[in-house]
């Protein structure tokens, strides 16, 4: 029922309609309050949007919703690491890592993640199989 109401919220989101895509993903929740796809699509806007607090809250509800929703982790870790809470950020990576080892993005920030936190090696180990997966990330600057 919400799922033509989250794909127009994705819509005004692509459009920059932040305030309006909002509100679409709010009543995709509301008509359909288990759908982890519009909690996740909110919580990106709201990151979009620098609200980190609102984000984390969004993607914390997708993962109870869809547990095997990597994108919900590695974006909630990504929300972590831009607010410096560097080991939830390598817990939400680690798990996504686990259901999905293929993730180039997920040790890439993980990578980032180890960096700020001085442990250069597991660091240089994630980058190197981000690398791996894409070897398009070789040229983003090395965590």
């Amino acid at each position: 029922m919400g799922s033509a109401h989250l794909e127009v919220g994705r819509s005004l989101d692509r459009a920059g309609k932040s305030a309006e895509a909002l509100n679409e993903f709010a009543r995709a929740i509301q008509l359909s309050p288990a759908d982890a796809q519009s909690y996740l699509a909110r919580a990106d806007a709201y990151m979009r949007k620098g609200e980190r607090g609102r984000a984390i809250a969004d993607f914390t509800q997708a993962i109870y919703f869809d547990p095997k929703l990597t994108a919900a982790y590695n974006n909630r870790g990504s929300a972590y690491l831009t607010s410096s809470e560097w080991d939830a950020a390598i817990a939400d990576f680690t798990k996504s890592l686990a259901i999905d080892p293929a993730q180039y993005a997920a040790y890439y920030n993980r990578a980032q993640a180890f960096a700020a936190k001085h442990q250069p090696e597991r660091a240089r180990a994630d980058y190197s199989r981000a690398v791996q997966l894409n070897p398009d990330v070789a040229t983003r600057p090395i965590p």
